[in-house]
Order: structure tokens, then C-alpha cells, then sequence
């Protein structure tokens, strides 16, 4: 949709042959040379503004995806797609920087149990990282560590502070500390 120029008031002709050079019907691709372009204003659903903030944005989520696969045209960045695992869209695999997914296998006589391991190396084979990582052990690891070190109540409130001092536009500290409605 966002690519259709069609809703800007562009009409291109003739992007496709309907039949090869002996007459059968198969269709093909045209060279540009070829197509005919038309504008047509009163078909426009679209303003000029719009469509150019669009393609920018498009342009800059294209770098963003471009570094993060360093310049390959494969896959999805680490922060693709939303996912129901803790890590898979917060790791990349170590020897690639490729996404980490989550493989299920017969672990012994516990029956199946999950892990993390590299999509390059599952899904294209393109990675020589063999190594799969328990998913509850490390799941247990990450949260432990953002308990301790991040969600602490000090740096979660130093936060904060700083957040509503750079939006009221304080350059300076206030002295007095926030009171956040609840009895400390």
C-alpha cells in the first residue's frame, strides 16, 4: 500500500507483457524504458507531505534493518517482531550477530524442554554456531540480573527525575525530591 502510486495520482502503464515474443500468453516484466506514466490528480488519496514522510521512514527503518543484519539482505533484525520469548528479540548469536530463536527437542527423559539458538545456523545454515542455550536457564539468568542491577528503586527514581526535568526543561537539579502519590 505504502508503495502504490496510484494514491499519489501517478498511473503507470505497461509494467507487464501479457504474452512472449511467439504470441502465447505468459506474462513478464517490462523494462522502465518501456512503461507509461500519467498523472491523475482526481484519483490522489494521498497528499505529497504524507507520502514523502512515509517513504522516509521507510527509507530510514531499511538502514536500520541494513545495519542491523551488517549490510546482508536476509532475514529480520533482532527487534523485528515481537515474540513470546524473553530473548529472542533482545540477543543475537555471538559468532554471527544473527537472531536467536527458540528450538524445542527431546531432552531426556524430562520429554521436550526449549532453548535459544542461532537462526542463521537453523533456518539457512549459515552460521557455525552450534552451541543452544537452555531457554529457562537463561531466561532466569536475565531477569535475575535486570532485578538486581536495572529495576532497582533508586535508579528507577533517579530515572524518572531526570526524564521530567529534561520535559519541564530544568537544566539544573530541583533539590526536592518527587513525590510519586504513594507514602514513603
Amino acid at each position: 500500500m505504502l508503495r502504490r502510486s496510484i494514491y499519489r495520482g501517478d498511473i503507470i502503464y505497461r509494467r507487464t507483457a501479457k504474452r512472449d515474443r511467439w504470441g502465447r500468453v505468459r506474462q513478464a516484466p517490462r523494462a522502465r524504458s518501456e512503461w507509461i506514466q500519467r498523472q491523475a490528480p482526481h484519483l490522489r488519496i494521498v497528499s505529497e507531505e504524507l507520502w514523502e514522510a512515509a517513504h522516509i521512514r521507510i527509507k530510514t527503518a531499511w538502514a536500520v534493518y541494513l545495519k542491523g543484519t551488517t549490510g546482508e539482505h536476509f532475514g529480520r533484525p533482532a527487534l523485528g517482531n515481537p515474540s513470546r520469548y524473553l530473548l529472542t528479540n533482545l540477543s543475537s548469536c555471538g559468532f554471527c550477530g544473527g537472531p536467536l530463536e527458540v528450538i524445542s527437542r527431546s531432552h531426556g527423559k524430562t520429554g521436550r524442554k526449549r532453548f535459544y539458538g542461532c537462526s542463521n545456523r537453523h533456518e539457512r545454515g549459515t552460521c557455525d554456531n552450534r552451541r543452544n542455550v537452555p531457554m529457562a536457564d537463561a531466561d532466569d539468568i536475565v531477569l535475575e540480573a535486570l532485578l538486581d542491577d536495572v529495576l532497582d528503586e533508586s535508579i528507577v527514581r533517579d530515572a524518572v527525575e531526570q526524564a521530567l526535568q529534561l520535559l519541564l526543561g530544568d537544566d539544573g537539579p530541583t533539590g526536592a525530591p518527587i513525590d510519586f502519590g504513594r507514602n514513603s
